[in-house]
């Protein structure tokens, strides 16, 4: 006999386990981890059709979904919640009196008694509010809400001005979502219309599926401006990540520029071919922010990018009403544009084509173009029409269009 099949056989026979085919199956993992001593989390994800697992120690859990209960946020938690969410965990925060605001955009509870009917959705179209629209006239309570961060990233998804009943925060791989809407009171207060019960349910699904499929891909911009602008000031007290004023756009995905005469000026002796690597970038599929445009800077733009189709400049009154938003392009999540005026001279399409898929086009997003976007090639330019200097309605909605487009900003 070959003394390999004879070795083979002797194991077999040693050990008749080798010889078998295991046909057991692994029963699917769930996903969905409660962290919630009171237990009523996991009833109401029960009571909508979901599984889940109770979890005492977070080291634990290895899912794509940690929920925590209402008011089991503890402060000595934070580190290790924000390092699973840079590596990929969601985390839903259910209604939380105490908020540690270390690392998460300055979060802090307002007190008082708030009702739906008094608040917008800052976020139309997201997949949260799917088949809920009519939440705003549910009726639904809470007694405590957030305030409105001033920098790092946040969406606010239903809010009332500064302060924020249901807000998502993305952050390395993953992301927070804070929902301080009464889910509970609404499931189980008899008093409560079935209108309320019924969106609130819906929303509550909807939050579910959506961490559970949500996955964060934060980028880092290059970005372009005088280093003694205005500008410059503002994108660092905000914090923007990314080189500034790179030589070349090799490896990045997106460029911030403040389109001013000091920058042309600086660019013009640093890097002669600025304008023509800058077409080729956003040619070649990349995406491009402009701020500040001027009329100066407004024919630059149109010598760069418009190819001759279709762009003009125009005259427009600063002291017009605030622009209502077009809530339906998720570049404009969480923006609220009251308070945004357009700059005196504005880029315009001249055709009025605001949704042409031609290169070289505009799409208007907000009303007077204070944002829109240019198809140019495989890439885009959004172009932002509003005044940074001494307006926090600006410097919010920028830290919005940067959040949406997915900079990662400490």
């Amino acid at each position: 006999m070959n003394p390999f099949t004879f070795m083979l056989l002797f194991l077999l026979i040693a050990n008749p386990s080798l010889a078998m085919t295991d046909t057991t199956t692994t029963p699917d993992k769930i996903e969905i981890g409660v962290f919630d001593p009171s237990g009523r989390t996991t009833n109401l994800i029960e009571a909508i059709g979901r599984q889940s697992i109770q979890i005492s120690d977070l080291n634990t859990f290895d899912g794509k979904l940690l929920i925590i209960g209402p008011n089991s946020l503890d402060t000595d938690m934070m580190a290790l919640l924000k390092n699973m969410v840079r590596h990929g965990t969601n985390i839903l925060c259910l209604k939380q009196e105490i908020l540690p605001s270390e690392g998460l955009s300055g979060l802090q509870p307002v007190y008082g008694t708030f009702t739906i009917t008094e608040t917008i959705a800052y976020s139309q179209n997201h997949p949260v509010l799917s088949g809920v629209d009519k939440w705003n006239r549910c009726g639904t309570m809470t007694n405590i809400i957030l305030s409105m961060p001033d920098k790092g990233n946040f969406r606010p998804i239903i809010a009332s001005k500064d302060e924020v009943l249901l807000m998502e925060i993305p952050y390395g791989q993953g992301e927070f979502v804070f929902c301080q809407l009464d889910v509970f009171e609404q499931e189980t207060n008899a008093e409560g219309t079935a209108s309320a019960r019924g969106a609130t349910s819906v929303l509550f699904k909807n939050m579910i599926d959506y961490c559970l499929n949500y996955k964060g891909k934060m980028i880092t911009p290059a970005v372009y401006a005088h280093p003694k602008s205005k500008t410059m000031e503002i994108l660092n007290s905000i914090s923007v990540p990314g080189p500034r004023n790179p030589l070349k756009f090799d490896n990045f995905s997106l460029a911030l520029v403040c389109l001013d005469e000091k920058l042309i000026r600086l660019m013009s002796i640093l890097n002669k071919d600025f304008s023509c690597q800058l077409r080729e970038f956003v040619h070649n599929g990349g995406r491009a922010i402009i701020l500040n445009l001027t009329p100066q800077t407004i024919s630059l733009v149109k010598e760069i990018f418009s190819e001759g189709i279709g762009l003009k400049e125009a005259a427009t009154d600063r002291d017009a009403a605030s622009p209502a938003m077009v809530p339906d392009d998720p570049l404009l999540w969480g923006i609220d544009i009251s308070g945004l005026y357009p700059d005196r001279y504005i880029l315009t399409n001249i055709s009025g084509a605001a949704s042409s898929k031609q290169d070289g086009a505009m799409q208007i997003l907000a009303e007077h173009e204070i944002i829109s976007r240019l198809l140019i090639g495989n890439g885009d330019v959004i172009t932002c029409q509003f005044n940074l200097e001494n307006n926090p309605a600006g410097v919010r909605a920028l830290l919005q269009i940067l959040t949406n487009m997915g900079v990662m900003l400490p």
